[in-house]
């Protein structure tokens, strides 16, 4: 599923022009990229950057705390915010809070069931 996130916020890997985030920041999943030419996270390799994504979709999903140093620079912020933090249970409740796409949820699972269908 994080795959598959990953998919629609890059234009499936082809960080389309316009997008606020470049491919040289190894950020795949939109992190920090707030829109109006917002950048966004910037992560050192693209091991850093999919580490920083799953951490911050653990913040949004879990109170327990990632095994791995964190990396998301967005995490405690998110993880602390009790309207938010550890609340996602499911894709559709990151719509609005992830993204203000009001059918985020439902693209990503889209994509996701594309890929099982393969």
């Amino acid at each position: 599923m994080a795959f598959a996130q990953s998919l629609l916020e890059t234009g499936y890997f082809k960080f389309p022009a316009g997008g606020d985030v470049k491919i040289n920041q190894n950020n795949f999943a939109g992190l920090g990229a707030t829109g109006k030419g917002a950048r966004g996270a910037k992560f050192k390799t693209i091991r850093e950057g999919v580490r920083a994504q799953i951490q911050h979709l653990k913040a949004y999903t879990s109170k327990k705390h990632p095994k791995a140093k964190v990396v998301d620079p967005r995490y405690y912020l998110l993880y602390n915010d009790k309207r938010k933090g550890g609340k996602a249970k499911t894709w559709n409740d990151l719509t609005g809070k992830w993204a203000v796409d009001p059918k985020y949820g439902d693209k990503i699972t889209a994509i996701y069931d594309k890929i099982l269908e393969q």
